[in-house]
């Protein structure tokens, strides 16, 4: 039982820490992995906080303001900033060719993927998309909003 509570004091102490890791005013952790992660998502006060929904890419979001959790059809009271008419779906994605419409119609952060009737295919199959799979500065909301060397993870990390 004393090892055990040893090991709990020191686990809280070494949580103590991540206030001593800022990152332009933001507090991060070292979880030990390839990067530091942020202690909280964007748009979060703490570490409880849901923060702000975006969709990939985008720096603002659709949302003015998120209320409970709902059971009853497991989903949050979103209310929809002005001129928003719909959440984050496909035909309000801003780098979409809105007259495919699919997730075959995406027009940057693309990769192959043998989809060849995308539009990131040439009419003879041949892939012509941008092979980006990490956010540009201007389209990541953890650049854009947090500064410093803050940014959204990828795939890899």
């Amino acid at each position: 039982m004393n090892k055990l509570l040893t090991l709990l004091s020191s686990a809280l102490l070494a949580t103590g820490a991540w206030a001593q890791n800022l990152e332009n005013g933001h507090e991060y952790v070292d979880l030990g992995l390839s990067v530091m992660w942020a202690t909280c998502n964007v748009g979060a006060e703490d570490a409880f906080g849901y923060g702000s929904y975006y969709q990939w890419g985008a720096v603002e979001t659709f949302y003015s303001a998120i209320g409970d959790y709902t059971a009853l059809g497991d989903k949050y009271d979103l209310t929809m900033k002005d001129g928003y008419s719909e959440g984050y779906v496909e035909s309000t994605y801003k780098y979409m060719d809105h007259s495919i419409n699919t997730h075959k119609g995406y027009t940057k952060y693309t990769f192959a993927d043998n989809q060849t009737n995308a539009v990131w295919y040439d009419s003879e199959g041949k892939f012509i998309g941008d092979d980006l799979r990490e956010l540009e500065d201007d389209d990541d909301v953890a650049i854009q909003e947090w500064g410093g060397k803050w940014r959204m993870p990828t795939a890899e990390a």
